[in-house]
């Protein structure tokens, strides 16, 4: 998203400063082309060409920087939490140990 940004601003900086030479070739094409044959005409359409470049690179900067806002409002849809946990049954309890003895048993 970034490098799109920094692309589409570069391009705006461009447009414009074909602009601003189309703007000095339309008001003094004399001092821009030794002859003052088509020079305004020509001067126009650079500017015509700055001006579109410049608003496309705009258009694109905004829509990209904008962009990540749009991503961050739409919030996704509540989870449900999950079922609680049953505990585990208890352990069945050890038996003890009988002694057995060593005598008969009396009758």
């Amino acid at each position: 998203m970034y490098a799109v940004c920094f692309v589409a601003a570069l391009a705006a900086l461009v447009g414009v400063a074909i602009g601003l030479q189309a703007l000095f070739r339309i008001a003094a094409p004399g001092i821009t082309a030794p002859d003052f044959g088509d020079e305004r005409a020509e001067g126009a359409r650079q500017l015509l060409i700055g001006a579109v470049v410049a608003v496309v690179g705009v258009t694109l900067f905004l829509w990209h920087w904008r962009k990540p806002e749009e991503w961050d409002t739409q919030a996704p849809p509540p989870v449900a939490p999950p079922p609680p946990v049953e505990p585990p049954p208890p352990a069945p309890r050890a038996r003890r140990a009988v002694k057995k003895s060593s005598e008969p048993p009396v009758a």
